[in-house]
Order: structure tokens, then sequence, then C-alpha cells
């Protein structure tokens, strides 16, 4: 069941709330698992099951309902509350009731770099990072609805093709790429490059990073 009009915010009323990705006749399809649990419970409970828990209810999002493309690569709640989701056809933010989408224009600098979102990663400030398939690392600033963008080159990053983020226990965070792992800056400056046969480190794509 989708959140009713009442909430007063993302999410309102939710104290458990679960995502899912699943696949059914060559559609991903994203599955919201709403899990509506009293505040008051004891925090050392045995383990449940969802069919154990008070109010459970499943609903998919499409191209109906908003998304930009039903093939899903990426998933991640900010600090508000709102969802996004990476797709191959543009970002999407959904905020319980409505799903906005975000896409590339080529007139604007500080709009989605790329369609392509295959990686998505909560900022400690409410922003977003975001990586994509052909123009490298993103960062979105919720206070000016902007993105702004970090490519590869001699300053910026080994390789275009994002596969994985994970912060770095600051305002930074660590970029997985076909060419290896950079550590970027919060204004988008490359701090450290990690490189296959540097220390050790295997020949081979980063898929994924986490700390």
């Amino acid at each position: 069941m989708r959140n009713s009009q009442g909430g007063k915010g993302p999410m309102a009323g939710l104290t458990s709330f679960i995502l899912a990705v699943g696949r059914r006749a060559g559609l991903v399809l994203l599955a919201l698992i709403f899990g509506f649990i009293a505040a008051t419970a004891p925090a050392a409970e045995p383990s449940v099951t969802l069919s154990e828990r008070a109010e459970v209810g499943f609903e998919s999002l499409s191209t109906a309902d908003g998304l930009a493309n039903n093939s899903l690569m990426a998933l991640a709640q900010d600090a508000t509350g709102f969802i996004w989701i990476g797709t191959l056809g543009g970002l999407n933010r959904f905020d319980g009731y409505a799903v906005r989408s975000f896409h590339h224009d080529p007139h604007d600098p500080g709009s989605l770099p790329n369609g392509f979102v295959r990686a998505l990663h909560p900022a400690r400030d409410g922003g977003m990072w975001l990586g994509t398939h052909t123009a490298g690392v993103a960062y979105y600033d919720p206070r000016f609805d902007r993105f702004t963008t970090l490519g590869a080159g001699p300053d910026g990053l080994g390789h275009v093709q994002v596969y994985g983020l994970t912060d770095d226990g600051g305002d930074g965070v660590w970029v997985a790429t076909v060419a290896g792992l950079d550590h970027v800056s919060r204004d988008l400056k490359v701090l450290e490059r990690v490189r296959p046969g540097q220390d050790g480190f295997p020949t081979g794509y980063v898929f994924s990073v986490f700390r």
C-alpha cells in the first residue's frame, strides 16, 4: 500500500523499510516492503519473519508510476528518507507518494551527467553520490538541486565507468572503476589512486567496494 497524503514527510510513519529488486518477464521491478513496527517495541527481540510483523504490504513501481526505466541498477536511501533509484535510463527519487525523475540535458551542465546510473551512495551532508556508465562520478546537492561531475583524465578518475561507491568515513567517497580505485573528496578532487599492480593490488575491474 502507498502512504496516504496525511503523512508528515518522506516515508512518514515507517519505522522499517526494506527494498528488494525482482525480475519478471524480462523487466526489473522495484518491490517496496513496508513494515510498520510499534516504536515502543523492545530493542532486543527474537528474529521475526515478515508475516509476523503487524502490517506488511507490497507494491511495485514501474515506468507507469514514473520510473525513468524498468531496469534498475542501484538503490539507496538518503538522510531525509528519500529512496533513490538508479536505472538504465535515468535517476529517480521516491518520497513514498510520487516518483521524481532526473535526466541528462546536454544544454544544462548541472543536470544528471549520464542516464545509466550504476551505483548510489548517500553522502553525510544529505546529498547523494552516484556512479555512471560513461560520465564518471557525480554528487547531487539538494540545496541547489544540481549535479557536479568528475570524469576521467589526468586530474580525474582512472575511467568513466563506475561500478561501486562507498564513503571514506568523512565527506569523501571511494570510487570503484574498471581501472582501479579512486579516493575522491567532497569537492570532487582526487585524493588518492590505487591501480592494478600497485602494492599487490590485483589486475581486473573493481565492481564493488565497502568500508
